[in-house]
C-alpha cells in the first residue's frame, strides 16, 4: 500500500505539461539557470525532456549532469497549491520508446529535429519533493518514486487498442469530464494511476480513484468510471 503523498504527487507531476528545469550554468560559473521545459514522465517516473544541443540548458547538463524540474500550478494560489520538485542526474536517452512516448503528448515536437538537432534526455531521480499545500510537506525517495508496478505493461499497447475501439463511449464521457467534446477522443498513455486522452483542443491526464495494478483492477476501474459518468 503506497501512501496517499506519493499517489499525489506521481498523479499531480502527469496532469502539468511543463516545468522549471533549474541547471548549473556554464556561462555564470556556481550559479543556477532556470528554464521552462515541457515534459513527460515515463513509465519509472522519470521526467522525458527534448531539447536542441544548442540551448544553453542542454550546454549546462553536458557539463554537469546535476538539475531539479519543479513542477507547479500556476493559479493565483500558488503556495496553498501542490510543487513538486524532482532532483536528479539528467542523461541522453538511447531508449526508442523514450521518444515515441514524447511525440504522443507532444506530436509537433517531432518537427523541430528538422531545424535543430533535438535530443531526448531523461533526469534520473534521486530524490523528490512534494508539497501539497501548507503544512504538507514530504521527501520522496529514489525507490518509492522510480519504479514501474504495472503488471499488465507489456499488453499495454493492445489495452489501449481495447479501450479506444471497444469503449470510446466511456473514453468520450471521460473528456466530458474537462468540459470538453469530441467524437475522436482517445487514449494515448496508460499507467496505474490514470491516463492521457487526446480531445480537440487539448490532452488531458484523468486520474484514476485507485491504483490499477493488474488488468482485473483496470477492467474494474474502467467500469466504474462509466457508471459514475453516466449518471
Amino acid at each position: 500500500m503506497e501512501n496517499d503523498h506519493l499517489s499525489l504527487a506521481i498523479s499531480a507531476t502527469k496532469s502539468i505539461e511543463s516545468g522549471v528545469l533549474s541547471t548549473f550554468s556554464v556561462d555564470a560559473s556556481g550559479y543556477p539557470f532556470g528554464s521552462v521545459t515541457p515534459f513527460v514522465l515515463d513509465h519509472n517516473n522519470s521526467p522525458l525532456i527534448y531539447v536542441s544541443n544548442i540551448a544553453q540548458h542542454t550546454k549546462n547538463i553536458c557539463n554537469n549532469p546535476k538539475c531539479c524540474l519543479t513542477v507547479f500550478e500556476n493559479t493565483k494560489d500558488s503556495q496553498n497549491n501542490f510543487r513538486v520538485t524532482i532532483l536528479g542526474d539528467a542523461k541522453k536517452s538511447e531508449d526508442p520508446y523514450h521518444e515515441q512516448l514524447y511525440f504522443k503528448l507532444f506530436p509537433e515536437a517531432a518537427k523541430y529535429s528538422k531545424a535543430h538537432d533535438f535530443s531526448i534526455y531523461y533526469i534520473d531521480p534521486i530524490r523528490v519533493r512534494y508539497i501539497g499545500g501548507f503544512g504538507k510537506i514530504y521527501w520522496i525517495e529514489k525507490q518509492q518514486w522510480n519504479i514501474d508496478q504495472a503488471k499488465w505493461r507489456e499488453q499495454e499497447k493492445d489495452i489501449i487498442s481495447h479501450l479506444n475501439n471497444d469503449h470510446h463511449d466511456t473514453i468520450e464521457m471521460m473528456l466530458k469530464s474537462f468540459a470538453e467534446q469530441d467524437s475522436s477522443a482517445e487514449v494515448l498513455t496508460l499507467d496505474p494511476r490514470g491516463c492521457h486522452i487526446k480531445g480537440n483542443k487539448n490532452i488531458y491526464y484523468f486520474k484514476f480513484e485507485k491504483l490499477c495494478l493488474t488488468k482485473q483492477q483496470l477492467r474494474e476501474s474502467f467500469i466504474s468510471i462509466a457508471k459514475r459518468l453516466k449518471r
